[in-house]
């Protein structure tokens, strides 16, 4: 059986009615539901821009490697959540990749270049 309760919008609930009544775990106790709500918002709270440390965008592992130890102090002490830092960390990671590419594909180009520089050479006499 369904919530009998209205939504803010006016619609009806959705969630399913607790077997000992007619409504849902929060409108069966509206005070537990804001004092979750209030805990969530708090827990959220945490992230502010404007106190984290700016970077300029990393081009190089070294740079990489400092925004992710910054990163991982910032969620140990407590001035960015876990989910934030955890998304900072897939994205370095992904980061991390595109540089190692870019780096070898880099190397290889200059490979390239000495080999046609040297084929195109002529050959050395020997005395």
């Amino acid at each position: 059986m369904r919530c009998e309760s209205k939504t803010r919008a006016g619609t009806r609930c959705k969630a399913m009615a607790l077997r000992t009544g007619k409504r849902c775990n929060f409108h069966a106790d509206p005070e537990r539901h804001r004092a979750l709500a209030a805990a969530g918002g708090r827990r959220r709270s945490i992230y502010r821009a404007e106190n984290l440390k700016h970077f300029a965008p990393a081009t190089s592992a070294a740079e990489l490697a400092a925004v992710v130890g910054q990163t991982l102090c910032d969620v140990r002490n407590g001035s960015l959540d876990a989910k934030t830092g955890n998304a900072v960390g897939a994205l370095a990671s992904c980061l991390l990749s595109v540089i190692k590419v870019d780096s070898l594909e880099t190397r290889m180009a200059a490979v390239e270049k000495f080999i046609k520089e040297e084929r195109n050479r002529e050959p050395r006499r020997a005395h």
